[in-house]
């Protein structure tokens, strides 16, 4: 299916201003998921979460790391069901030990509130390599968007 530009433009505002999201993950069971909020920002064409050992949904991506993320539109309209949305899915594993330092410096930039724990010995930056998107901007423009299209983003 070809997705309208225009279209695939409100997928990269989003991405692009995203600051937090609803990380969804899976219980150590495989059966049950879990939502949690999280900080996010973008680097290339990816997610990043600085996130800590101790919490929740970082046990249940050690164990599995599939996931999806949902971002949706800050400056909306009151019924955020009626504002722009994007829902990602695909793995959520730890950056390249190597990579670790200029990722954070990255993503406090984009959240200065996380220079107060970065620097913690169980925070690691994660990444989110995208499988697929589905994206919801407004009625009638409810589109899947597949990993390439993300990619060109």
């Amino acid at each position: 299916m070809v997705v309208p530009q225009e279209t695939l433009q409100v997928a990269r505002k989003l991405l692009q201003s995203a600051r937090f999201g609803a990380l969804g993950t899976l219980e150590a069971s495989g059966e049950q998921p879990f939502v949690s909020l999280v900080a996010v920002c973008m680097a290339k064409d990816e997610p990043l979460f600085l996130l800590s050992d101790l919490a929740r949904h970082t046990r249940n991506l050690k164990n599995n790391p599939a996931a999806s993320l949902l971002v949706s539109q800050q400056d909306g309209p009151e019924d955020m069901l009626a504002g722009n949305r994007v829902s990602l899915s695909g793995s959520v594993r730890p950056a390249a030990l190597e990579q670790q330092d200029q990722l954070k410096e990255a993503f406090v930039s984009a959240h200065s509130a996380a220079k107060e724990y970065a620097g913690f010995g169980d925070f690691q930056i994660h990444s989110m390599t995208i499988e697929t998107g589905h994206l919801v901007a407004g009625f009638g423009r409810i589109v899947d968007i597949n990993p390439q299209q993300l990619r060109e983003l």
